[in-house]
């Protein structure tokens, strides 16, 4: 841990400390303590902010993240889940959903919540990226290479996105134009 990080720690403490029922506090604390790689204590900041406000949705999502962070997928999707019903038009909660469910293999559920985000989102290029990634598990190049050109369309610089086309060139080995794997390079963007 950075000297950075210990004060910045030090400091949203001494701030949760003084407003012990400000869920937000510990929402704050819990960031700092993810940026430090303190998992664990991140978590138990996060899973307080919720203990006094429990309908915050972004709380549910950050606890999503930490989560997700330490490997607990499944937990992960759990806590996107509830803060989808807590607020189901956040279309980056349904893309967070679609991520985690790619993660943890199941395909036609990633698919189902990055067309939402997609539906949500229509100039969302990262969503559309996302989306084609599926897609390209799926054995469906064809749908997948359509997002992708849409996703370019939308962020022409994306060298990633550039990169990922081109390995629609050989689909049938999965492999794009500098040799590494298409479903590597849409991962990236």
């Amino acid at each position: 841990m950075t000297g950075r990080h210990s004060e910045a720690i030090a400091m949203r403490q001494n701030a949760a400390a003084l407003e012990p029922s400000n869920p937000h506090r510990y929402v704050q604390l819990g960031h700092v303590l993810m940026h430090a790689n303190q998992l664990a204590a991140a978590e138990e900041m996060i899973r307080r902010a919720i203990d006094l406000m429990p309908k915050t949705p972004e709380f549910h999502l950050d606890l999503s993240h930490v989560l997700s962070r330490t490997g607990r997928v499944d937990e992960a999707i759990d806590a996107t889940r509830v803060a989808l019903k807590l607020e189901p038009k956040r279309w980056d909660f349904h893309a967070q959903l679609g991520d985690l469910l790619l993660r943890s293999g199941k395909l036609r559920g990633a698919e189902r919540s990055l067309r939402n985000a997609v539906r949500g989102r229509p100039d969302n290029g990262h969503f559309r990226a996302q989306l084609s990634r599926v897609l390209m598990r799926l054995g469906r190049f064809e749908e997948a290479r359509v997002l992708a050109e849409e996703a370019l369309s939308l962020e022409p610089a994306n060298t990633g996105l550039q990169a990922y086309l081109r390995g629609f060139d050989r689909p049938e080995q999965g492999i794009a134009a500098d040799g590494h794997s298409a479903e590597r390079q849409a991962a990236q963007c």
